[in-house]
């Protein structure tokens, strides 16, 4: 399982968890799948990773104390340069009410752990098709304002 983008790229993924074992279980996977990753291990330390980098996608637990997913997707699209990162809820039981949540929250989709490494490879695969159309557009766009300055 080596999902990447079209391009053949290896993706850029941070993954935010509060429970170190659970963040370090996404670490390695996500890495032998080749994909380059960040761990943070509460929303703060997101929060200043997210200043610097800017993923390709996200994989964020949706409770944590002090900064919870919910909170932390607001202020990650609060950011403009991350206003196109596809954001994965991470929670510990598939609950309709999470789903929906995090659906207004501004996440793509919804995982509960444990999870199994084709539902994984799933939320990574929706994260690389969304990866792709972003790039598109903005080549499209830049295209676009070159013939109209032109």
């Amino acid at each position: 399982m080596r999902t990447r983008d079209r391009s053949g790229s290896p993706l850029r993924v941070l993954i935010v968890d509060d429970n170190a074992d659970e963040a370090n279980a996404l670490d390695a996977i996500f890495a032998t799948w080749g994909h380059g990753t960040r761990v943070a291990r509460g929303g703060a330390e997101a929060l200043e990773i997210a200043r610097a980098l800017v993923p390709d996608a996200a994989f964020i637990k949706l409770d944590m104390p002090t900064m919870g997913g919910f909170e932390l997707a607001r202020r990650l699209r609060s950011m403009p340069r991350w206003l196109t990162v596809p954001l994965v809820a991470i929670s510990g039981a598939q609950r309709t009410e999470d789903e929906l949540r995090a659906v207004q929250a501004g996440f793509g989709d919804h995982v509960a752990m444990p999870a199994s490494l084709e539902r994984l490879e799933d939320a990574l695969q929706g994260a690389a098709q969304h990866v792709v159309r972003s790039r598109i557009h903005r080549v499209a766009s830049r295209a676009a304002a070159r013939s109209a300055s032109a």
